[in-house]
């Protein structure tokens, strides 16, 4: 049996499926079974899987008839199929380098506790930019996921996507399901529910490329102000799990806010600014007042710019 089940889940991702399965086949890592899943591209995504019929390393390539609507349907399916102890969704349009699984399957074999392993993700642009890096100030650590889950996932999810994640599949046992009806925070309530079933490793290795372009749901979900709106209900159901301190509500609210403030010039309208705004001032007694205290800070910073140029 393989150690790890690789789930390729595709959706009209023609263009970029061979980097991803290459850089999956690649891997120096190698007791892995790879499950290519189509949901009915337009695009000539299934040529491009079907080319890969005859790889050893090929157990399933299921083609939809219909699409399903839903990524997390299509998860369903592969984690159905998957053999391993271990999974990694690695996403279509996504790719890594060769040594992700070498840093991370050992990690979960070595640490019975451990029910979730991730590197860090860097995003890049359309033209090759690469516009974000998912930050990690230790090479290896490995925490609990209660207090992994108040530090990283929270206010915001450093697990930004799921191609830098491998997980134990036995932690897929009774997990609340509500992250199947989400769009834009479905994954992140996903890897909530996962990791505090156990412990969760990290490695400060940039090994996965997650490509951010504009056909993306989450560029979709920041112009409609869905984002926020769903993450708004990921912390709810954090703080409704973990007993959170002050400390850690504070930095969760801190969190909200940057994501707001960042997002906001991208809003496709006022009310989804107003809305967006609303939302999070909501969230807690506590937010407006940090919100004032940002707003203060941001203001107080741009005048000591303006006096050093003097």
């Amino acid at each position: 049996m393989p150690k790890v089940s690789v789930i390729v889940p595709n959706y009209n991702h023609a263009p970029y499926l061979k980097r991803r399965i290459d850089s999956i086949l690649n891997q120096t890592y190698q007791d892995f079974e790879l499950i290519l899943l189509d949901d009915c591209s337009t695009d000539n995504s299934a040529e491009v899987l079907n080319g890969y019929a005859n790889n050893p390393k090929v157990s399933h390539i299921v083609i939809n008839e219909t699409n399903s609507g839903s990524t997390f349907k299509q998860w369903d399916k592969g984690f159905a199929l998957a053999k391993g102890e271990y999974i990694w969704v690695a996403e279509s349009d996504d790719w890594c380098e060769k040594t992700l699984l070498e840093n991370l399957v050992p990690a979960l074999d070595n640490n019975p506790n451990v029910v979730l392993a991730y590197c860090q993700s860097l995003l890049v642009s359309e033209t090759g930019y690469i516009s974000y890096a998912t930050p990690s100030d230790q090479f290896m650590n490995i925490q609990k996921g209660r207090d992994f889950v108040a530090s990283q996932m929270f206010g915001d999810p450093v697990l930004v996507n799921a191609g830098m994640v491998v997980f134990r599949k036995a932690a897929l046992d009774d997990i609340e399901e509500f992250y199947k009806t989400m769009k834009a925070g479905g994954d992140w309530m996903f890897w909530v529910n996962i990791a505090l079933k156990g412990d969760v490793f990290s490695s400060a290795k940039g090994l996965n490329y997650c490509f951010r372009h504009l056909g993306t749901v989450t560029s979709k979900s920041e112009r409609t102000g869905n984002d926020i709106k769903e993450g708004n209900l990921v912390y709810k159901f954090v703080f409704s799990q973990i007993n959170p301190t002050k400390e850690e509500i504070k930095a969760a609210l801190k969190k909200r806010w940057l994501n707001y403030f960042i997002q906001r010039k991208n809003y496709e309208s006022s009310q989804v600014r107003k809305e967006a705004f609303d939302n999070i001032a909501s969230l807690h007694p506590m937010s407006k007042r940090i919100y004032r205290k940002m707003m203060l800070y941001a203001s107080l910073e741009k005048v000591v710019k303006r006096i050093t140029r003097i």
